[in-house]
């Protein structure tokens, strides 16, 4: 392997002196790092010459050592790579122009890591991860933050600036998790196909499907058979972030059965589908989205006990009260104007944590108080917080206030008796108590 100068964190330096270095992090810290309680952060071009090296010393053992004096390093970096189980991959987080060569160059290599269970790799080309095939099996956790330009969604000010060198103008779910582990990565040696090959199979090195397309008589009248392809058969934890996915692949989670938490965040997504297929589903986080609606959610993960659709472009809630598992529920940044909108959210009978700050609903000086009232006429008394703060006690009583007119106005509206005058704080807190009472019924001569 070359002596040639590799980057590390901290600057230039040559690969025996990163051995050196990475001999005296595992004398203090191996225990430590091995037993899970941190990762072992490394970046792809220091990762490739310790692949290189170890390479080299299972083939040809000391002797492969000979020219740098390092075989006891070897040796125990040996075993200390063997038996870690988390690790994470770090690229420049501000890569110079010729930085897709530089990717080229030094894929993620991850073949000698037997007992990997946990990978994070940030700032990351798909094309790097080679060797995912080889650890797919045994990973329990996976987060990919791709170096990507920003994504279709709203703004979000710690996504920071584009990166400056070129990326598919498309990548595709199922791409990462089944033609990855099945192709290799010549997957990713040319654009996708357009979608409607897409539709059948991803795409291959010469942009085709890999399967046909199912004949006509197969499309009418008869459901889509649904293949697994590739099953990852520990994963419970996938993160995927900055990789500008345009769609959630039935193919893709098809090949993650087992799947207990889902982030997509600050990608490009206009729809939630296909969660279904992800039966043990309990967090699932899609903010920084472009998602508008969301329907029929609820057949899709009706298990769901943690929701995040921050800064997306949502400005109807139908559909969310029906999620009847949820115990936490993010909304900020999005376009809920009105109280109509929240009142949907009151029939959870779990949710405890809410966020709605960022929506023009929040700004009505009422806000606080006329949620929490709405969850209190609904019969629920679960809410705990509402964005990160719970009920001050000037507001509960102010809230006690409010849910006790309401119901004497709805006591009088079913009974034909005239409304008394509402006692309140304000005079918005009054419409929130009177908002949607049924007009009285006329009195009818005996």
């Amino acid at each position: 392997p070359p002596r040639s100068q590799l980057c590390i964190m901290s600057g230039e330096v040559n690969g025996h002196v990163f051995i050196s270095s990475l001999k005296r992090f595992v004398a203090e810290h191996g225990e430590e790092v091995v037993g899970g309680a941190a990762p072992f952060t490394v970046n792809p071009a220091c990762l490739a010459y310790l692949n290189g090296r170890l390479y080299m010393f299972h083939e040809h053992g000391a002797e492969s050592c000979r020219e740098y004096g390092d075989a006891d390093a070897m040796m125990v970096i040996d075993r200390f790579v063997r038996k870690l189980p988390s690790l994470h991959v770090a690229g420049p987080p501000h890569p110079p122009p010729h930085a897709a060569h530089i990717a080229a160059d030094h894929p993620v290599a991850m073949g000698m890591f037997h007992s990997l269970e946990r990978l994070h790799a940030d700032n990351v080309l798909p094309r790097q991860l080679a060797d995912l095939n080889e650890v797919f099996v045994q990973l329990r956790a996976l987060t990919l933050v791709v170096a990507a330009p920003r994504s279709g969604g709203r703004s979000d000010p710690d996504q920071g600036p584009a990166l400056p060198f070129p990326v598919h103008s498309r990548f595709a779910l199922d791409q990462l998790l089944v033609d990855l582990p099945l192709h290799g990565v010549e997957v990713f040696a040319s654009p996708l196909p357009s979608p409607t090959a897409a539709e059948h199979g991803a795409g291959n090195g010469d942009g085709e499907a890999f399967s046909d397309p199912p004949s006509p008589s197969a499309q009418i009248g008869s459901p889509i058979r649904k293949v697994r392809e590739v099953v990852w058969p520990r994963l419970r934890e996938l993160t995927i972030t900055h990789a500008g996915l345009e769609r959630i692949d039935q193919r893709a989670l098809l090949a993650v059965p087992y799947l207990e938490v889902l982030v997509l965040s600050h990608n490009k997504l206009t729809a939630i589908e296909h969660l279904e297929e992800c039966i043990y589903l309990h967090t699932a986080d899609l903010g920084y989205n472009a998602i508008t609606s969301f329907a029929n959610v609820h057949t899709q993960v009706g298990n769901l006990r943690s929701l995040s659709l921050r800064s997306n472009s949502i400005r109807s809630l139908a559909g969310l009260g029906k999620l009847y598992a949820l115990e936490s529920l993010d909304l900020a940044l999005n376009l809920v104007v009105s109280l109509d909108e929240v009142s949907r959210l009151a029939a959870l009978p779990c949710l405890e944590a809410l966020w709605l700050a960022g929506n023009p609903v929040a700004a009505r000086t009422d806000f606080r108080v006329a949620t929490f009232a709405e969850f209190e006429l609904a019969g629920s008394e679960s809410l705990r917080t509402l964005d990160g703060a719970p009920l001050s006690s000037s507001d509960a009583a102010a809230v006690s206030r409010v849910v006790s007119a309401s119901r004497e106005v709805h006591r009088r509206a079913a009974s034909g008796s005239p409304a008394p005058a509402l006692i309140s704080s304000s005079p918005r807190a009054r419409v929130a108590a009177i908002r949607d009472v049924p007009a009285p019924r006329p009195r009818v001569a005996a």
